[in-house]
Parts: structure tokens; sequence; C-alpha cells
């Protein structure tokens, strides 16, 4: 590992990207000194209970590999009670059985409820009430039910609970996203997979934490780390190697966009450890918008905005303390079940 990647990462947009030696080309990116990173977010999971979670995911065999880095952190961390997992975005009943299928690899199948979710778009199923929306709503009325939610794929799953059930903002104390690309102001993966979904959230009144996808680019994983997760006997990792190598390879030779120097993201998994580490995490306080540039039928477009201001109800993630949260990141993937 170079002295600059054993390095704190933080997003400086005053400041132009020097070349770094892994690969990484992320617009705006500044390397400086380790240091604890400031912002006003306050570890979730940090108190005396764990806390309560629901884990709504675009997880699976053929797709990226960090939705099933993300369970198995949320299931090896102590501060977390996984109280369940659904699954959204094209086929997700076969999603939802690749989860099922990790869990179990762990020693807790049958312990975790998992509920497939929409496959389409809001607007393209909009009445929809699929097995994992009944379940959002089922368990957030729940008097001692969970009362935060981590959401990497498309917010659908979620902004279908809200329209079913609009009280459940007032019941949600918060919800944790990866999605959104601040350091172009732009829409990409899990948002512009359902725009409308998205602003469903982003106007619900629901305090809003946000991984954006420039420090799971910023975060890549080097060699060795990469090495380490494919020599480890974890049942856990035996379960994902396969599929994990495999969608390195994709990327690698991907027709139209590929990526030669590609190891896993961390887009998704980081956002766990947002959940028990904030102070790992430069914070941002503000309000995300958001403008539909392609109204209408078909594929839709869109930019965000984020204006910050003290009162915002929204959190974004704007640097990283790279070798810190990537040491936990690997400790807990490599923790075997008992």
């Amino acid at each position: 590992m170079s002295s600059e990647l054993s390095q704190s990462l933080l997003i400086d947009r005053r400041h132009a990207l020097r070349a770094l030696g892994c690969g990484i080309s992320l617009p705006m990116l500044q390397c400086m000194s380790p240091r604890r990173a400031a912002g006003s977010a306050t570890g979730l999971g940090s108190g005396k209970a764990p806390l309560k979670l629901l884990f709504d995911t675009d997880i699976g065999a053929g797709t990226d590999i960090d939705d099933a880095l993300t369970l198995i952190i949320l299931l090896n961390s102590p501060e977390i009670d996984l109280q369940g997992v659904t699954t959204v975005q094209r086929d997700p009943s076969r999603r939802a059985e690749f989860a099922r299928g990790l869990i179990a690899s762990m020693g807790r199948g049958g312990e975790i409820p998992v509920y497939a979710g929409a496959g389409v778009p809001i607007r393209e199923a909009p009445d929809r009430r699929a097995d994992a929306v009944k379940f959002i709503v089922r368990s957030i009325r729940e008097a001692d039910g969970p009362r935060h939610m981590l959401v990497v794929g498309a917010q659908t799953n979620v902004a279908l609970a809200l329209r079913e059930e609009p009280a459940l903002a007032e019941r949600l104390e918060g919800i944790t996203l990866m999605g959104y690309k601040f350091d172009t102001l732009t829409a990409p993966f899990n948002v512009n997979n359902d725009l409308d979904a998205a602003q469903v959230l982003l106007t619900s009144g629901i305090p809003l934490r946000v991984l954006p996808v420039e420090i799971g680019v910023a975060c890549q994983m080097q060699e060795g780390e990469y090495n380490r997760l494919l020599a480890s006997e974890c049942p856990q990792m035996k379960y994902i190697r396969e599929p994990m190598q495999r969608w390195v390879q994709h990327v690698r030779q991907r027709p139209g966009n590929p990526i030669p120097d590609y190891l896993p993201r961390p887009y998704d998994s980081l956002s766990a450890i947002t959940l028990t580490h904030p102070e790992l995490f430069q914070w941002k306080r503000g309000t995300i918008g958001m403008i539909d540039l392609t109204p209408g039928a078909g594929r839709r477009e869109g930019n965000t905005q984020f204006r910050e201001s003290a009162d915002g109800l929204h959190e974004i993630v704007v640097g990283v303390d790279r070798e810190q949260a990537m040491a936990l990141h690997e400790e807990r993937l490599l923790t075997c079940p008992p």
C-alpha cells in the first residue's frame, strides 16, 4: 500500500485530482493526513441497545457484490439488530433467495425474515403491494419495531410503503441511503432507477443520511484487501467468492465501459459502517433537491442539488478516513460465525 493511499481521503471541491497509484479516478479528490473526521452525525448503533434496522437492497449473485458485503457487515456488527431484509429491482424473488442463502451460511437461517419487493419503478406498477412493502409497513407500525432503514438500491419499496401508510414518516427516525453523486451533482444508480421513489423520500420529512457514489470510488479495494477476502475460509466469504470474482471480471471487460483495474468498490458496505462509526466520515448538513431533466414516459434522468444549511434534514458524507474505515470493513467481513 502506498503512503498516499493509506491516508485519509477527503473530498474538496477547491482542488483538482492528483493521480493516485491505485487507479482511483474521482474528480476533486484530495489526500490528507489521517484524522478523526468532523461531523454532526451520531453513531446510530452506538448506544446501549443495538439499533433495530431494516435493510432494503438489490443484492444478487449477478450484480455488484457490495450488497452482499453490506449484509455480512450488518450481521457481524454488534451495534446492529437486523430485523429484516427486503429486496428490490429486477427479479426481486431471486435476490431474496440469494440473501437467504448468505444469511444461512452465517448460521442464522430462518432467524431474519427476507421478503421480495418491487421489481419495477413506481410509475410502471404504482399500486403493486409486494410482500416487502407489507413487511416494511407492518414492522414499523409495531410499538417496538425498527425506527431506521438502510436503503442501498432503488428506493421503490420504501416509497410504496410511505404511500401505503404516510404515518410511517413520523415513526421512522431516519433512513441511510447509498446514492447520488455530489461532486458532479448527478443522480446515478439507485436514484435514477426510480426517480419518483427518490422524490418521495426527499420530500417525506424523514431525516436522511447519504453516502454518495464518489466515496465508494475513492475507497475501491486494493489488491491485498481483495486477496484477503478471496483467501478467507469463513463460510460467508466462501458463499460469495465466485459471485465476487465473476463481478470483477464483468466490470473489467464489460462492453462500452470497461474498468481494467477494477476491484470491488464498497459503495453500500461503507454505508453500513456509517451507522456504527460515523466519526470515520466527514459530514455536511443541508437539503438535497432533485431536478427531473426528462419528464414523461420512458427512461428518466435527474440532477441533484445540495444546499448546505444548519437546519437541513439531510446529511451527506463528503470525506472518509479510508485507512480506519476499510480496516473495520475488512474486520467485519472476515469475522467467522461462532
